[in-house]
């Protein structure tokens, strides 16, 4: 498939050159799954230090550093991490909002992306780190529990993805959308088989 195919399949292009992207002003990442343990490490790292843009000006390079402003994002029950990571980040001297919303909930991640480019006036970065895993041996799983493993970390994560590359595609300037989140499903198989 050529490029222009893949182009007009998609119905946008994202700039193939680094050169042409130069972002204007602070940048907004969301982050799934950020009230706790690596979603908020990595919403924290993005308010602290920017994302960095490497950049061929005539034959000098150059390598700059935008702000990132953060939305927040988990479910009800850790709203108070939510709540502990959005001052962390204003505390960085940053803009940050929090966001309940479950990514197994097509409508819930579609209203979370509109509530964060209502707070802080766009989507550029998308990190879908929510998920989950069972830590029990493989046999002792119930089809409750493997399906609760593909609605998370499956469908939510395809939830995510396709609300924010619908923003990127309306915003018409691309953006970068990150599967942060590779939880795999625990075999004990060592234990399986000597049973």
């Amino acid at each position: 498939m050529s490029r222009a195919q893949v182009v007009g399949k998609v119905g946008f292009q994202l700039p193939l050159d680094p050169n042409s992207f130069s972002p204007r002003g602070p940048q907004v990442a969301c982050v799934t799954g950020a009230s706790r343990g690596i979603g908020l490490g990595i919403a924290l790292r993005l308010a602290r230090d920017g994302c960095e843009f490497f950049k061929l000006l005539s034959r000098s390079r150059s390598l700059y550093t935008v702000a990132v402003d953060v939305t927040i994002n988990d479910i009800a029950a850790n709203q108070a991490g939510i709540d502990l990571a959005v001052n962390a980040i204003e505390s960085l001297g940053r803009k940050a909002v929090g966001v309940v919303a479950d990514v197994t909930d097509e409508e819930q991640v579609e209203q979370m992306v509109a509530k964060t480019v209502e707070a802080l006036g766009s989507l550029d970065v998308m990190v879908a780190n929510a998920g989950v895993c069972q830590v029990k041996p493989l046999l002792e799983t119930t089809a409750a529990d493997r399906q609760f493993i593909m609605d998370v970390n499956v469908h939510g994560l395809m939830n995510t993805f396709v609300s924010a590359a619908r923003q990127m595609v309306k915003q018409g300037k691309g953006g970068w959308i990150i599967g942060a989140c590779v939880h795999h499903f625990p075999c004990d198989f060592a234990r399986t088989l000597t049973m």
